[in-house]
């Protein structure tokens, strides 16, 4: 399994140095591409971070079967920040402030410069870092009073330092558009990213032992996915400022309107009918296609957020299955060249 892992990640690079080439050589930028597709891999760790310490605060057992699973995503923190490179290096194929778009306002104008995007990045991905190898280990009995303590003090720093993530790396790509809920929005799509992935990971056999557990997990974060999403678009359809309207109408073509109603069927409705049946949570092959259903539908939702506000439509482009593939490549790598095992519960059988 190691070796498996040390080829993907040679696969991945070469993938992404063949990315690069027809970039330079269309003299099409890739980087939209990219920074969509980095958001969907790097939520396997940053998604699975804010489920951790939710975990560790309710207490031992809340995350039975699943917990293994989400702590071992989080060694893939570091390599994360290390993939984002690309983006703080090239943010003028981005980033409208990067390409003289700035902001009227001075503090607007301080804040959003390459030098305090690299350094807020940086910052972020430090604290991320810490927090990670804080929850990497489940608690000792006689450490869970302080984990609690902890965990509450963490979710507070990462709520903050998501928030202003999802300004910088997503709300930013559109110019002149705001949207108080981006925060909350990316965090739930990003949970629900790490929250399959370990189901997948946590194998067959907590799924059959719990399979009331792991279609709770799923259908939280589906549900929560959807409520964020249709919050947005409720607060700027009723505040009709052109400029907030102006980010959907880059997605109002015939291909984005049938992605929208397809991530909503997908996404949303087939889990809520499949896994609310007590009888089909027991098949062995509903919950991992439920949890693959909602990893597709979720890339489709990161290549939504930031593509459409480049080219001013919704599309999938060959560049954008490319750079897929390519981190894709290198993050399941770096999760395979370690032992596969530790994302599994020994424990499991039981429940």
């Amino acid at each position: 399994m190691r070796r498996t892992g040390l080829g993907l990640l040679f696969a991945g690079a070469v993938l992404l140095l063949i990315g690069l080439l027809l970039s330079v050589l269309s003299g099409a930028s890739a980087m939209p591409s990219y920074l969509a597709d980095w958001l969907f891999w790097s939520s396997l760790p940053l998604g699975a971070l804010p489920v951790v310490m939710l975990l560790d605060l309710a207490g031992p057992g809340a995350g039975f079967g699943l917990e293994p699973a989400l702590r071992g995503l989080l060694w893939l923190t570091p390599l994360a920040g290390l993939l984002l490179i690309p983006v703080l290096v090239r943010p003028a194929e981005l980033f409208g402030w990067a390409s003289g778009h700035g902001f009227a306002a001075p503090f607007g104008q301080d804040w959003m410069t390459h030098g305090a995007f690299i350094a807020r990045s940086i910052i972020y991905f430090v604290l991320w870092s810490f927090l990670a190898l804080l929850f990497v280990e489940p608690p000792t009995p006689a450490a869970v009073h302080r984990r609690r303590g902890f965990a509450a003090i963490g979710l507070f720093i990462y709520a903050l330092s998501a928030t202003l993530a999802a300004i910088d790396w997503v709300m930013a790509v559109e110019p002149g558009w705001s949207s108080p809920e981006i925060g909350i929005l990316v965090v739930t799509a990003q949970a629900t990213i790490a929250v399959s992935a370990a189901v997948l990971l946590a194998g067959g056999t907590w799924r059959s032992a719990a399979p009331e557990a792991a279609a709770a997990f799923l259908l939280i974060v589906a549900a929560a996915w959807i409520f964020t999403q249709f919050m947005q678009f409720l607060v700027i359809w009723s505040a009709d400022k052109p400029t907030d309207i102006t980010w959907y109408l880059h997605r109002d073509n015939a291909f984005a309107r049938a992605a929208a109603g397809v991530g909503f069927v997908a996404g949303f409705v087939l889990p809520v009918l499949l896994l609310l049946s007590p009888r089909n949570r027991r098949r062995p092959r509903v919950l991992p296609a439920m949890a693959v259903l909602l990893l597709c539908v979720q890339v489709l939702d990161m290549l939504w957020l930031i593509t459409p506000s480049v080219r001013h439509h919704f599309t999938i482009s060959f560049m954008d299955v490319l750079e897929l593939a390519g981190i894709g490549g290198i993050v399941v790598g770096g999760c395979l060249a370690r032992d596969p095992a530790r994302y599994r519960n020994v424990e499991a059988t039981h429940a």
